[in-house]
């Protein structure tokens, strides 16, 4: 499940990096993560395979604030479980 939520954070972080080159947005004080995002991913000028740039681009998100697997739904859900089974 986290494998997922990992790669849907990948699509937004492209999504929001293609909004900046769209609009030349460029601030000093940006985060890091925005500069390395913009730096390594070229504008999307041309239609082409996006699913490896996807998990590229989750990689410098999921090494910062990942793992997360103590958080996973579906972790928590069945320790909860077996929890109240038991």
């Amino acid at each position: 499940m986290t494998e997922r939520a990992w790669w849907i954070l990948g699509s937004l972080l492209l999504a929001v990096n293609q909004l900046a080159h769209l609009t030349g947005h460029r601030d000093r004080t940006e985060a890091r993560l925005w500069r390395e995002l913009r730096e390594e991913f070229p504008p999307v000028d041309q239609d082409r395979p996006l699913a490896a740039e996807i998990t590229r681009a989750a990689g410098p998100a999921q090494s910062r604030f990942g793992p997360l697997a103590a958080t996973d739904p579906d972790t928590t859900l069945t320790h909860t479980r077996h929890a109240v089974a038991v």
